[in-house]
Formats: C-alpha cells, sequence, structure tokens
C-alpha cells in the first residue's frame, strides 16, 4: 500500500512512556498466556495520544485502499499514529473480520512493533481493542513457541555444541512457562547422567520471570523435581512465589534437598536470613489463603489461565476466576495445615473454604447439600467455638453466603448435631444428636457466654446482610433456650421484619441540619431504603443500634449539634456488637475529602462519599465504590420465603413451651396484620396472630377474615385461625365483629367456609359462657 509523502511532525512521546508502553505489552502477554495472576492493566488509563501540528492527510490521499490484514493493518496503524483515529475504525474492523492468521499476527509486531496495538489506547473511538488485539497477538506468539516437537527439538539439541545449546536455550526462554512440564519432564527420566541433569536445570535456570507460575505450582505441590525447580526460582528471584517455597520448605513431607533449595531460594529473593519458625510460615501460609479465598489477588479477567502440579505433571488449566481462587486458597490452606493442624487459624480457614465450596456448589437454600464431602463433614464437627470465629469472620470480610451458612450450622453444633465423619454415610438426613432432647437449660448457659460480649449468633443479627440475620434467627429459634441471654429480646424483631409482607431496608441518616440530611434521606427513599433521620450522633447511634433492618448509616461531617462529633460517634459505631458491622458514610463536598479521608483511617468499613445531586448518582455512588460493601436485596423468592417461614417460627414461638422470647412476640404484630394481606404469606401470619394474647391480633384475624374480596380458601384458613385465638384468650373482638361473623356463617352454611366459621361462633360463645362475659367484654386478655 503506498500513503502520502509528506507527513505531519508529531511530538516524541517521553522515553518514560516508551518504557511503559513495552512493560505494558509484555504484562498483557503474560497475563494473556497464563503466566501469573498479579498482573496490572492500570497503566493503559496513563497514556494520552500524542499531539501535531498539522492535520495529516487522510484516508482519500491513499493511492490503493487496502485489502490484505497487512495493508489494513498499516492503515490502521497510521492513521491512528496521525491522530485520525475515528477513519481508522472502518479499517480495524475488516482487519478483525479477515480474520488474521497466527503468521499474520507475528509479521505485524515483527513490522510494526507492538506499540503500534498500544497506540491503540491513545484514542476513545479504538480504546476497547487494545488489550483484545494484545491478547490475540500473545496467543499467536505462544502457539508459534509452542508448537508440537518445537520444544522437545530444543531440549535435544541441549547437549550438542556450545552454539545448538545457546539457540535451544533460546527456544526455551521464547516458550516462557510452557518450557517448565517439558524440563521438568525430562529430569525425571531415570538413569539420568550428572552431566545431563545438569544441562538441563542450566535451561531450567535461563528462563525468565514468565516461568515462575508452573515452577511455584510445583514447588507448591512439593512433587518429585521440586529441588530443581525451586533452585530455578531462586536463581530468577521472583518474589510472587515466596509463600510457594515456604510451603515447600515447611512441608514435613518433602524430600530434605527441595526443602533445602526452598530454603535457599527464599534467602536469595529475600536477602534476610531465613526464619524457621513454623508460626511465621503458617502465618504466611494462611494470609496467602485469605487473600486468594477473599478475591484480594488479582487475575488478569473472569477467564484465567494457571499452572496446578500433580505428581510429575504439570499442566495450565483455564477456568473461570473464582474457581482459581479457590483453587489457590485450597492449595495454600492444605499447606499451612501440614505445618499446624491443630493452630485456631488454620481450623478456621479450612472450615471457611469447605463450607463456602458447599454453598457454591449446591447453593444457600440447600447447604449441606445430599452429598456432604469429607472436609465438609469435618468442618461442621469442628465445634461451636471454631464455627463462633468462622461466622464472625465472615460478616467482617462481608462473606455473606458463608456467613449465613455458618450460623446455621453453629446452631447444630450448639444441639450436638453434626454430620457423620469421614466415611459414614452421607445427605442431610443423616444428622446425628448427640442427646435424646435438646437440655434447654444448657443451650441458654452456652449463649449466655461468661463475658459481656453477645455470643455470635446473636452477633449475627446485626450482619448488615438479611439472609444472614434470617439464619441467625432461625437458629436461635431452633436452639430453644430456657431462659433469657444478652441480645435475646432481638429476635422477634429480627422475625417481624422478616415476617411483613415487603421488609424494608433501612438506612440511618445523621446531620443536624435538617434540611440537608432530608435530602439525603428523599434520595434514599427513592432508591428503596427507608431512611430513619437522627440530628445528633448519640441518636445516629440509637437507631442503628435499635433496629434490625439497618443496613447503611451516612454521617455529616460537621455533626454541629450534640456532644458526639465524627470520631466519637464511628468509635461508638464500631465498638457495639450490633453496629459494627454496619457499612458507614461520611458524607460531604469533594473539598472535604482529603481531610475526612484521613479522619477515617482506622475505621474499618468506614468512607467518603461525595454529596450525591440525585438518586441516580447516590445509587451509582454506592454501587461503585464500595462493590460488595452494601448487601445486595432480597430477591422476591427469597423474601416470600423468608416469610413464610419467620411468621411460622413465631407461630411456634406462641403455641410452644415458655422461653425468652415469649414477651417479645406483641412487638411482631404490626408486620404479621401487614402479612395478612400478602397472599402468599397470609396463612403462616394468622397462624402467628393466633397464639398472641392481643386484641389487636384476633380483631385483626376478624377483620380479614370478614373481607369479602379473600377467596373462601384463603378465608377459611383465617376462621381456623380466629377460633384458635377465641379459643385460647376468649373472645377480645369488638362489639360489632362478633355479628357480622355470625351473619357470614349464615350466608355461607354448607359450604367449607360456612363449616369454619361455625366453629369460630361456637368458640367464641363457648369461651364466653366460661368465662360468664358478654361478648366484646374483655378487659385483660387471657394469659396462655
Amino acid at each position: 500500500m503506498r500513503r502520502t509523502q509528506t507527513l505531519s511532525r508529531r511530538t516524541t512521546k517521553p522515553e518514560t512512556a516508551r518504557r511503559r508502553a513495552r512493560s505494558i505489552a509484555a504484562a498483557i502477554r503474560a497475563a494473556v498466556a497464563g503466566a501469573w495472576p498479579l498482573v496490572a492493566l492500570a497503566g493503559f488509563a496513563a497514556m494520552s495520544p500524542s499531539s501535531s501540528f498539522a492535520q495529516a492527510p487522510g484516508p482519500e490521499t491513499f493511492a490503493v485502499q487496502p485489502q490484505t490484514p497487512i495493508e489494513l493493518w498499516g492503515a490502521v496503524d497510521y492513521l491512528v499514529r496521525t491522530e485520525q483515529a475515528p477513519a481508522a475504525l472502518p479499517y480495524l474492523r475488516q482487519f478483525l473480520a479477515s480474520e488474521p492468521s497466527d503468521a499474520t499476527w507475528l509479521d505485524i509486531r515483527d513490522r510494526f512493533g507492538e506499540a503500534s496495538i498500544l497506540r491503540l489506547q491513545d484514542a476513545p473511538e479504538t480504546r476497547a481493542q487494545a488489550p483484545k488485539l494484545l491478547g490475540r497477538l500473545a496467543d499467536a506468539e505462544r502457539r508459534a513457541v509452542t508448537a508440537p516437537g518445537r520444544l522437545e527439538a530444543a531440549i535435544d539439541s541441549l547437549e550438542k555444541s556450545p552454539e545448538e545449546r545457546a539457540f535451544a536455550q533460546q527456544r526455551l526462554r521464547e516458550a516462557g512457562p510452557y518450557a517448565v512440564p517439558l524440563l521438568a519432564q525430562a529430569l525425571a527420566k531415570d538413569g539420568l547422567g550428572d552431566e545431563t541433569r545438569q544441562v538441563l536445570k542450566d535451561a531450567l535456570n535461563a528462563l525468565d520471570d514468565r516461568a515462575v507460575p508452573p515452577m511455584a505450582a510445583a514447588a507448591l505441590a512439593a512433587g518429585p523435581q521440586a529441588e530443581a525447580l525451586a533452585d530455578a526460582i531462586g536463581k530468577i528471584r521472583d518474589a510472587r512465589a515466596l509463600a510457594a517455597l515456604v510451603a515447600l520448605e515447611s512441608n514435613p513431607k518433602a524430600d530434605p534437598a527441595a526443602r533445602q533449595a526452598a530454603r535457599t531460594a527464599i534467602v536469595r529473593i529475600t536477602g534476610v536470613a531465613f526464619d524457621a519458625r513454623p508460626q511465621a510460615a503458617k502465618n504466611l501460609l494462611v494470609g496467602q489463603s485469605r487473600n486468594y479465598r477473599l478475591g484480594r489477588i488479582r487475575f488478569p479477567g473472569e477467564r484465567v489461565t494457571y499452572w496446578t502440579a500433580d505428581g510429575t505433571e504439570i499442566k495450565p488449566v483455564t477456568a473461570p476466576r473464582r474457581e482459581a481462587e479457590r483453587h489457590f486458597a485450597t492449595a495454600f490452606a492444605l499447606a499451612a495445615r501440614a505445618i499446624a493442624p491443630d493452630d485456631a487459624d488454620v481450623r478456621s480457614l479450612s472450615t471457611a473454604i469447605a463450607i463456602e465450596d458447599e454453598v457454591e456448589r449446591s447453593g444457600l437454600a440447600a447447604f449441606p447439600g445430599e452429598a456432604p464431602s469429607d472436609d465438609l463433614k469435618l468442618a461442621l464437627a469442628s465445634g461451636p467455638a471454631n464455627l463462633s470465629r468462622v461466622l464472625d469472620e465472615a460478616i467482617a470480610d462481608r462473606e455473606y453466603p458463608l456467613a449465613a451458612a455458618t450460623a446455621g450450622a453453629l446452631g447444630k453444633a450448639i444441639k450436638g448435631e453434626v454430620l457423620a465423619g469421614p466415611g459414614g454415610k452421607s445427605g442431610p438426613a443423616e444428622v446425628t444428636p448427640t442427646a435424646q432432647a435438646i437440655d434447654r437449660a444448657a443451650v441458654a448457659r452456652t449463649l449466655a457466654g461468661s463475658g459481656s460480649r453477645p455470643h455470635a449468633l446473636v452477633r449475627a443479627l446485626s450482619a448488615p446482610d438479611p439472609r444472614v440475620r434470617f439464619a441467625a434467627a432461625r437458629a436461635l429459634v431452633d436452639l430453644s433456650p430456657s431462659a433469657p441471654f444478652l441480645g435475646s429480646g432481638k429476635v422477634v424483631p429480627t422475625l417481624a421484619y422478616f415476617a411483613g409482607s415487603r421488609p424494608e431496608r433501612h438506612a440511618v441518616v445523621i446531620d443536624g441540619n435538617i434540611a440537608r440530611g432530608g435530602q439525603l434521606g428523599g434520595m434514599l427513599e427513592s432508591i428503596g431504603y427507608s431512611p430513619l433521620m437522627a440530628i445528633t450522633g448519640a441518636e445516629g447511634f440509637r437507631l442503628a443500634a435499635s433496629s434490625s433492618s439497618v443496613e447503611l448509616v451516612f454521617i455529616d461531617p460537621s455533626l454541629v449539634q450534640g456532644a458526639w462529633r465524627l470520631n466519637d460517634t464511628l468509635t461508638n459505631l464500631r465498638a457495639d456488637a450490633r453496629t459494627a458491622n454496619l457499612p458507614a458514610f461520611v458524607v460531604g463536598p469533594l473539598g472535604m475529602s482529603d481531610e475526612v479521608e484521613h479522619a477515617l483511617d482506622g475505621f474499618r468499613d468506614a468512607q467518603f462519599l461525595v454529596t450525591p445531586a440525585s438518586p441516580t448518582i447516590l445509587r451509582h455512588l454506592l454501587d461503585r465504590p464500595v462493590a460488595g460493601l452494601t448487601p445486595a436485596p432480597l430477591t422476591t423468592a427469597d423474601r416470600v420465603a423468608y416469610a413464610a417461614e419467620s411468621a411460622a417460627m413465631l407461630a411456634r414461638l406462641g403455641e410452644g413451651q415458655s422461653g425468652p422470647f415469649r414477651a417479645d412476640l406483641p412487638q411482631a404484630i404490626p408486620a404479621l396484620v401487614r402479612g395478612l394481606n400478602a397472599y402468599e404469606i397470609a396463612v403462616p401470619a394468622a397462624k402467628a396472630l393466633a397464639f398472641l394474647p392481643t386484641v389487636e391480633a384476633q380483631r385483626s384475624l376478624a377483620e380479614a377474615l370478614l373481607d369479602p374480596a379473600r377467596s373462601p380458601e384463603r378465608r377459611a384458613g383465617l376462621a381456623e385461625a380466629l377460633a384458635t385465638s377465641l379459643g385460647r384468650y376468649g373472645n377480645l373482638l369488638a362489639p360489632d365483629q362478633g355479628a357480622r361473623l355470625d351473619q357470614l356463617r349464615a350466608e355461607a352454611a354448607g359450604s367449607p367456609l360456612g363449616d369454619a366459621l361455625r366453629q369460630v361462633v361456637e368458640s367464641m360463645k363457648a369461651r364466653q359462657l366460661a368465662d360468664g362475659r358478654g361478648q366484646g367484654s374483655a378487659k385483660k386478655p387471657a394469659r396462655p
């Protein structure tokens, strides 16, 4: 393709920018090739388009329009270099549509250089294409250097002349990580002579840092060639493999020579004397496992290539990012367990991984699944103390599905129920109680504890995520304690929150300026939160601590009213178990960001938020900087299921034995009355109201029964609940309700509804005769 000869003069990029371009290209090539998860792509954002003194000729001046892939890329390269990216788009689309071969990609690399692709990042019109194109170039390079027979031939040439050996080592370096498995296999062959073994080791040592991931995988697995691979890592001096080397050195089952090689490599990488204390190695491995489990180690994309080692086989695996994270989290946890199997940190980490794996496999609703693994059985049998720790850590780490599953498991552990151990039968029905019946007094003592801190299940009632709160409340109800304990008064309000037809998500707004606070409250209301307004820090703290439905706290940094300043408010929020995990946002103008962010140092889950101008911006701000900090709302299916089950639990509390929750049941009446109006939960709500000895509960049942808009089947269920209430507590109905019910009975005679109403009227009259009172004359409800 011919181009016009005169091009505009352009300012040259500084040398630092060229170095950055080269390093970014190498990083992306390594990421796409699966070289290592710790690859950052952020450097692209800092590159800016170059400027020119005059407009260069455009595509209309091309003597011949480009046709072949190379010609098309030449046009793209020229137009982007001369800041005509919009004009380059048609040629770029044609180039991609031609599906360039590997040879074409390599030709582009050799003719134009990787900077030709990186330059696409300079223009908004082509910016999104740069990572994709670099990925395709990396794939082409990988396929070229790992072609069948190419690497085997290079390994065979290592023992030939010095020139051939140098050429073979260069071939192996080009292959990067893909040379490691073949070299390891060559080293594993029987009958190798000392000279041959040294030649192979020299080839390993000559590789660059792209080869470290498979080496680290083999070191972590303590494979047969771990000694040679650890020695190579030490010579490359790549700190990313430090945890794998520590795992190898600390593994009591590893070959002594491999452990010594790992120790030497650690000293080479760190430059300090080796610390042989098991506690130091355990802490490093536990921390690395947690980093992977919590997604703190970045992978390049949602689908990644990582390396595994099993015996003599070292291979790449391409899988979703989450699977890679689980793989490394489990591998480092197992390495920590080999060092300190009885350590509390290791136990809680192993338990969390086992529970989390099962939740992801079977789903939270089906946990622990139909065929729990041996690891899960051991985790669930690890005891209340360990499960309590896992629950607290999961809430602190915002691992809410894990926390919800652990809360249920903790309740069963306190009751003495465990899954059969390894080798036993499996299945959710195979829960084995260690006692014939729950010792309710012992349960109460366990929940009361020995200090002033509430039990872990009670602390979970204040978790930001509603699923965790529900799981904790269900576990506490199932435990059926005989006496009150610290925090027992939160159980019924938590159930009432779910039993309503549509649970509210509350957010506390603390602002001494009522107008400004009201404006923020209005925005919150428009995006699905019910605001609770406070003008002082102390008042806001009380609101946040008193309701189990509070999910967020917003604070004005000035706090012009009351004795508490910002630091006092945040300190008290974090010090109280009921509010310790609530996300807190300090809201102010952009100019205050530096000052406020400095004040927030040391306060977990507290962030500065620029004052939003609209509800849309507020929603965006909440979603973007705090991904994972604000819990997801309940789905419709979850809301209905939780409401029905909560109403059923409240009915059990009213019907069952006396306990610490009975006195709190009237607090649930408003939510249950609302539930009567929801089709899905009307009957469970009615059954719960039937066991509440109050005028409001009974009269609400009667009004719902008298509503002609309800179906006869639904009204029959309400009649059964009303008859139960009348039989237990006497006639608490309004004077006109009895007559209306009797009239409805007469109108529905001969139908199932009429039969149910006859029972209502008979119960009403029978209790009146027994009490010697007239209809509606009851002053106090009868006590159960």
